[in-house]
């Protein structure tokens, strides 16, 4: 028998075996991080600050926070950021969805100011601005 006939199927076995563990540590990487829908690094950014998180570091697409529990590693990943505190799954999902809340807040803030601003150059005041559940309702009229 030649030597070849045993180390081909050795060749392919070990292969196969670095492609799963290349795989496995994929899978437990994307577990450890929490997606969220920020795409904007200075979204992101301004996001931080508006929860009074003022100490971040940016390397590239890559953003670093100290948080009351640890610090808080924001990687671009496609489209999107995730999100990670290191051991602390529960603190990170916390700080996911408050990230959404004040990137939320931040992104009708401007809308508001931009509808505001377009109505100025119709010639429209604003009459009314009203807060509710979370949303904004503005009523002009013509000036």
């Amino acid at each position: 028998m030649s030597l070849e006939v045993f180390l081909i199927p050795a060749g392919i076995m070990a292969v196969k075996a670095a492609q799963e563990l290349h795989n496995a540590k994929n899978r437990q990487y994307e577990q450890a991080f929490e997606s969220t829908r920020i795409q904007d690094q200075q979204l992101l950014i301004e996001g931080l600050d508006a929860l009074g998180i003022t100490e971040h570091q940016v390397q590239g697409e890559l953003v670093t926070a100290q948080t009351k529990a640890g610090e808080a590693v924001f990687v671009r990943e496609s489209d999107r950021y995730l999100a990670q505190i290191r051991n602390e799954q529960e603190a990170t999902g916390a700080l996911v969805q408050q990230l959404h809340s004040a990137v939320g807040q931040i992104l009708q803030r401007r809308n508001v100011e931009k509808v505001q601003a377009q109505a100025r150059t119709m010639g429209m005041r604003l009459m009314e601005q009203r807060a509710v559940d979370g949303s904004v309702q503005l009523v002009f009229e013509e000036a």
